[in-house]
């Protein structure tokens, strides 16, 4: 665990809001050079803010903070971890990896076999915090699924709804996230052509 430190503008601390567990870094041997490479199902903090509320859960359940300023003002707790990866959770993101990374991914396969990993899948793969702040949750997918369900709560942990959207083809690497930003009636994705080129796509949605 690692402790969550908030500054100002100019650089100041301002509060420290806790410990939470950060990204699990594999230390391996990747082509005889070494390399830290995040196994494939990791335990990870997510953070998003919008003005002054900032969102921090962590991936393999749902334990979720909502601050604003330095006041916690919600407190989520989800499901229990979920099991292990199964042999099609395994298939699914080792065919995705191939796919989209055909150059490196024998060797990075081969550099994370021996790497120590966490036991449980996420149960989520996205956070996200719109204009009023409500909250934006996205579930686990396999890696060869198009869309990913997304659960939006009310700033009081109420549940609204939930919108099924375009998902990237693979988030086991470290990159970008697939919901941009939400405000009013418009959100915006991260999206790919298929040779890989991303570009921004703007929905409307309609609560």
């Amino acid at each position: 665990s690692a402790p969550l430190l908030l500054y100002d503008s100019s650089g100041a601390l301002v509060a420290a809001l806790g410990t939470w567990p950060g990204l699990e870094r594999a230390r391996v041997t990747l082509d005889g050079e070494p390399a830290r490479l995040p196994p494939p199902f990791a335990r990870t903090f997510l953070i998003r803010s919008r003005g002054r509320a900032t969102a921090v859960t962590v991936t393999d359940s749902l334990d979720l903070s909502l601050y604003r300023d330095t006041t916690l003002v919600l407190r989520l707790i989800g499901p229990a971890p979920a099991a292990g990866p199964s042999r099609a959770d395994l298939a699914s993101w080792e065919l995705a990896l191939k796919r989209d990374f055909p150059d490196v991914a024998e060797r990075y396969l081969r550099a994370i076999h021996e790497a120590p990993r966490v036991p449980t899948l996420p149960a989520l793969e996205g956070l996200g915090l719109d204009d009023l702040g409500r909250l934006w949750i996205g579930y686990r997918r396999l890696a060869t699924d198009s869309l990913r369900r997304w659960l939006v709560l009310a700033p009081d942990g109420a549940p609204l709804g939930h919108l099924d959207l375009p998902a990237l083809p693979l988030q086991a690497l470290p990159g970008g996230r697939e919901l941009l930003d939400i405000a009013g009636d418009r959100l915006a994705l991260l999206r790919e052509v298929p040779t890989g080129e991303p570009y921004v796509e703007v929905r409307r949605f309609h609560p």
